[in-house]
């Protein structure tokens, strides 16, 4: 009786579909082709639970060709959009991050507020790659100069703390005898890159005087992403990534901030990233194949019909597409140990995991990415927005959240019907009959 039940529904949601393919091309051959069927990943529908119809899109299409003849327009430029500097005036753009070392001396406190009023902190070299650069930028600007960042012991003598409160790690390169504290030094600096012993290196020095120049980074003002983008009737909710060669890459959310709360409290500061902002937009971006290959090499006709939508799922959590990246798991087996939470099995859907899911956790916290696999093998993910969005692309869903969580916070007690989710599957076929968990 259950199969029956599942079969009429199905039966009756076909009658008042929604889909981009009309009912006819069910027993027709289109005169385009984007099918995979060689492919583990050989589909991509953005569907809920067992009605792959209602408000949703049936099948999506993989290719930038069937995209066009289906309607799909190109969103923003006309142009794989890599990497670009959107810094301010007088900034330079390394590993996603804007920095400017400034020709002007000031104390820490008043060379701290400078970043601030520049939308970010004094710089950070955490590894021996931005500290290189950060090195050819200060002495590109004045070679005989020491020059602050943003590194202080100013709580506790000998507790090296960056500007983001993260301890100092085992990367620091000081200068020999540094740091010496010997007149009550509690701030770092750059040797300048002409000293005499130990250029360029290092060293803890006054946080009162005037006579230091500093370097301030700040995160870009606009998003970046790889590939073309392409919308169907304008609504960024459902945005497809194309590389290169047309063959599809990825799949972006946008939303508006217009259509968000004017009090800013979505996105959650606690979540962002992975949210990006991009202008008058936030976005939430899925790439299938490895994004540093979108608008260089792009894939072969051979390779997308050997690979189908792709090969892995990445999440991007930052600015740079290429190094900013969460890469997910392929088998359900290798989230143990994980931030992934087990979630439950809902039938038709798949097996839910959270990010960090906790009963006290506070909603500000609740991640907006989820995944799901059946048969243990990763086949899906969604988007989980913490406000009500209006695209007829979202789902709502009710008190029902023990159905896919384990366990339920206790804040989504107030999120009843005010959440807006969507499920993103990388397979064909209904729900039904291959989501089993």
């Amino acid at each position: 009786m259950k199969l029956l039940a599942v079969l009429v529904l199905l039966g009756a949601a076909a009658v008042d579909a929604q889909s981009w393919w009309p009912w006819w091309s069910w027993f027709s051959t289109p005169a385009i082709d984007d099918s995979t069927p060689g492919a583990t990943w050989d589909g991509l529908r953005v569907t809920f639970g067992i009605n792959p119809f209602e408000k949703n899109f049936d099948r999506l299409p993989r290719t930038k060709e069937m995209a066009e003849h289906e309607g799909w327009t190109l969103f923003g430029p006309n142009r794989c959009t890599g990497l670009r500097s959107a810094c301010s005036s007088g900034y330079q753009i390394h590993n996603g991050i804007c920095y400017k070392a400034f020709n002007t001396t000031k104390n820490f406190y008043d060379a701290s507020s400078t970043c601030v009023a520049d939308g970010g902190t004094l710089a950070m070299p955490k590894d021996t790659d931005t500290n290189a650069f950060l090195i050819n930028l200060k002495n590109a600007v004045d070679n005989s100069s020491s020059f602050r960042f943003g590194l202080t012991d100013l709580n506790q003598e000998g507790d090296w703390i960056w500007e983001d409160n993260v301890t100092l790690s085992s990367f620091r390169p000081w200068g020999p005898g540094e740091p010496n504290n010997v007149r009550d030094e509690d701030c770092a600096e750059f040797f300048s890159g002409s000293h005499s012993s130990d250029a360029n290196a290092w060293n803890d020095g006054s946080c009162t005087n005037n006579d230091t120049k500093f370097i301030c980074q700040a995160t870009p003002s606009a998003g970046t992403w790889r590939g073309f983008r392409y919308v169907k009737d304008n609504d960024p909710a459902v945005t497809l990534l194309f590389d290169k060669n047309g063959f599809i890459a990825g799949l972006q959310m946008g939303v508006r901030k217009s259509e968000l709360p004017s009090d800013g409290s979505i996105p959650p500061q606690q979540v962002t990233p992975p949210w990006i902002e991009d202008k008058d937009m936030w976005l939430l971006t899925a790439y299938f194949i490895q994004p540093s290959d979108i608008c260089s090499d792009g894939r072969t006709e051979a390779e997308y019909q050997d690979e189908g939508t792709g090969t892995d799922l990445y999440i991007q959590t930052g600015p740079n597409p290429t190094s900013d990246i969460m890469t997910i798991p392929l088998q359900q087996s290798d989230l143990e140990g994980t931030e992934w939470t087990e979630g439950k099995c809902f039938w038709g859907i798949g097996k839910h995991y959270w990010w960090n899911l906790r009963v006290d956790m506070d909603c500000k916290e609740f991640y907006p990415v989820f995944i799901m696999y059946n048969g243990g093998k990763l086949d899906a993910f969604g988007w989980n927005i913490g406000t009500y969005l209006d695209s007829p692309r979202y789902e709502h869903p009710a008190a029902s959240f023990g159905m896919f969580m384990d366990p339920v916070p206790t804040c989504l007690a107030d999120h009843s019907g005010s959440l807006s989710t969507m499920h993103v599957y990388l397979t064909n076929g209904y729900p039904p009959f291959f989501n089993h968990c």
